[in-house]
């Protein structure tokens, strides 16, 4: 269905690989990107990322050529990583090797899902324990302070969040990142390349093994444990129910670094309002409208703000301020239909069990 493909993009793959598309299929879902498997008339395999110009995260730092820059990065670095083939002369895609492997676990028996994720952390520790200086991550800002590995990416998502109308904003969200500001970390397990949304379905696996590491629009530089804070919650809101622990041991084993249970909080509030200003930004983009595009974000909205409450208590909040926003989160997490699936308090990980 090369129709389905933009006649300049499908013109500028051909003209890139010197091979006639036989055909490219949408791979997964997404607004502000589109995933396309590529198949080549020569029998080559290709991937094209593709920015749609209309989603939540267009025209913001978060773009295709921040993704291009980590993978060109990446390119010697021996981890799992696509090789970028090109990048289109507008800008607006990416052309990529694809990997073998699938990047669902939830058909996988348990034993084999966790020893997928143990090698997931064991990946995402020698992405950690690379020198950054070493890398070329053009206008990525470095921290060079303790509070800055926090606050650089707060900072970014604040000017996501003020972009969107008020309207459009959850009140937690707001909330939360005030108080993000207000309290960074004064200190960083080491300064590391993130990837920013870490864990299950950004990565692809084949017989146990990680085959590749894959979007990598959120990646900045920061504090590690910000990876393992998105691990935790996409377990959590996944349902995957992996073995974080085990998990986080083979992350340790590789990195030789210590689990800080009061950080991992700061980074789980952080990585929380990631998700709801993202579900912000959609909704704000659908005018309110829910599709196909814009499902998943709208159900999450109302577990997010339900989650955020208990983890900024967690995490050390001791505002007034957050009885209130509690309670009107509740009333909306009441009507939601994964209510049965998560149950009126969904519990989130135990930070404090991971030494």
């Amino acid at each position: 269905m090369t129709a389905s493909l933009r006649p300049e993009l499908l013109s500028w793959v051909e003209q890139s690989t010197a091979s006639d598309v036989t055909s490219a299929e949408p791979i997964g879902a997404g607004s502000s990107r589109r995933t396309w498997g590529v198949d080549l008339a020569d029998g080559g395999q290709l991937v094209v990322r593709e920015d749609t110009g209309g989603g939540p995260t267009s025209n913001t730092p978060l773009d295709l050529s921040r993704e291009a820059t980590v993978y060109r990065a990446l390119d010697a670095s021996g981890l799992p990583v696509p090789r970028l083939l090109g990048v289109a002369p507008d800008g607006t895609a990416l052309l990529l090797e694809r990997a073998r492997g699938a990047a669902d676990l939830s058909a996988l028996p348990v034993d084999e899902r966790n020893a997928v994720m143990a090698d997931y952390l064991r990946c995402l520790g020698r992405l950690h324990t690379l020198d950054v200086n070493g890398l070329d991550l053009g206008a990525l800002p470095v921290p060079s302070t303790g509070p800055d590995h926090a606050l650089l990416d707060v900072a970014l998502w604040q000017s996501i969040h003020d972009s969107i109308e008020e309207t459009w904003r959850t009140a937690a969200g707001t909330f939360a990142l005030v108080w993000l500001q207000e309290r960074p970390p004064t200190e960083a397990t080491r300064t590391s390349l993130c990837h920013g949304d870490a864990g299950a379905l950004n990565f692809l696996h084949d017989n146990s093994r990680v085959t590749a590491l894959l979007d990598w629009e959120f990646a900045h530089v920061g504090d590690p444990l910000d990876d393992l804070a998105w691990v935790s919650a996409r377990n959590f809101l996944l349902r995957t129910r992996l073995d974080t622990s085990a998990a986080f041991d083979a992350w340790r084993d590789v990195t030789g670094c210590d689990l800080d249970a009061a950080r991992l909080e700061y980074y789980r509030v952080l990585v929380l309002v990631r998700m709801l200003v993202s579900c912000d930004a959609t909704v704000r983009w659908s005018r309110g409208a829910e599709t196909a595009e814009t499902r998943t974000q709208v159900l999450l909205r109302p577990l997010l703000a339900q989650c955020l409450g208990p983890a900024l208590r967690r995490a050390g909040c001791t505002d007034p301020a957050l009885t209130a926003l509690e309670r009107d989160a509740a009333e909306a997490w009441a009507n939601s239909p994964l209510l049965g699936a998560f149950g009126a308090e969904p519990e989130l990980e135990d930070f404090g069990v991971l030494r």
